[in-house]
C-alpha cells in the first residue's frame, strides 16, 4: 500500500514538473524565437499540461481513446499502444498509393510507379488477414493501377483499357509475351528521336510485362476469393 502511495506521489511531481517544464519552454521559444506564436503557445502548453495531468493520475487511468487507437496503461503506469485502426490505416495507404504516376508519356518507361508499392502492400494486407475487409478497396486499386499498367503496354496489344471495364476483362501475361515480337518494337522505335537500341527497348518492354503479370497475379488471388465467399 505504501509503494502504492509514494509511486503515486512521485507520478504527481513528475506531473508537474513536466507540464511546468514544457510551459517555461513554451515561453522562451515565445519570448525568444520568432518561430512561435501566440496560438502555437498555447497548443504548445495544454500538450505538456495533459501530457502532465496523464503522468499524475497513470495510477487511475485504464486508456485514453484517440482518433487513431487506444492509449492503454498496465499495472506499472507503463504506456502500451494498441491499434484500433489498423483497417483504416491500411484504407488511407491503398488510397494515397493511387496518387498520379509520375512518368505519363514517358516512352523509355513502362512500369508504372505504383505498381511495387502496391504489390508490397497488398502482400502486407494478406499477411495480416485483412483482405476479406479491405476486398472493395484492393479491388478498386489493382483495377485503376492495372489499366494504368496495361496502357503502358499498348505499343504490344494497341488497345486502350478505361477502368470502367472491370478486371475481368484483361489478358493473360502469356499472351502478351507471346504477341511481342521484333517488328512491333521496330515500328514504336522509328518514332523515337533518337532511336533506342531495339533490344534494350525490348527489355524495358518485357519490364512493363511483369510489372503487369504481378498484378494480374493479384487478380487472380481475389477471383478465387470472391469463388470461395
Amino acid at each position: 500500500m505504501k509503494t502504492k502511495e509514494k509511486r503515486s506521489k512521485n507520478n504527481i511531481v513528475s506531473g508537474i514538473f513536466v507540464a511546468i517544464a514544457g510551459i517555461i519552454c513554451g515561453l522562451l521559444l515565445l519570448i525568444y524565437s520568432e518561430k512561435m506564436s501566440g496560438t502555437e503557445f498555447v497548443a504548445f502548453s495544454l500538450g505538456f499540461s495533459v501530457i502532465g495531468l496523464i503522468i499524475c493520475f497513470a495510477d487511475n487511468i485504464k486508456e485514453i481513446n484517440y482518433g487513431g487507437g487506444t492509449l492503454k496503461f498496465n499495472d506499472s503506469a507503463s504506456i502500451v499502444m494498441e491499434s484500433n485502426n489498423d483497417l483504416g490505416t491500411y484504407r488511407l495507404l491503398l488510397s494515397t498509393n493511387l496518387k498520379g504516376s509520375g512518368h505519363w508519356g514517358s516512352v523509355f518507361i513502362k512500369v508504372d510507379e505504383r505498381v511495387e508499392d502496391f504489390c508490397r502492400l497488398f502482400d502486407e494486407i494478406e499477411r495480416r488477414g485483412y483482405l476479406i475487409d479491405l476486398k472493395p478497396e484492393v479491388i478498386k486499386s489493382l483495377n485503376i493501377i492495372m489499366v494504368a499498367q496495361y496502357n503502358e503496354l499498348a505499343l504490344i496489344h494497341n488497345k486502350h483499357k478505361n477502368i470502367d471495364e472491370g478486371l475481368k476483362t484483361f489478358e493473360q501475361p502469356q499472351y502478351l509475351y507471346m504477341e511481342l515480337n521484333d517488328i512491333k518494337i521496330e515500328n514504336f522505335c522509328v518514332r523515337i528521336s533518337p532511336k533506342p537500341d531495339l533490344q534494350d527497348y525490348k527489355k524495358i518492354v518485357i519490364e512493363g510485362i511483369e510489372a503487369y503479370a504481378k498484378l494480374y497475379a493479384i487478380k487472380v488471388k481475389l477471383d478465387k476469393l470472391e469463388n470461395e465467399l
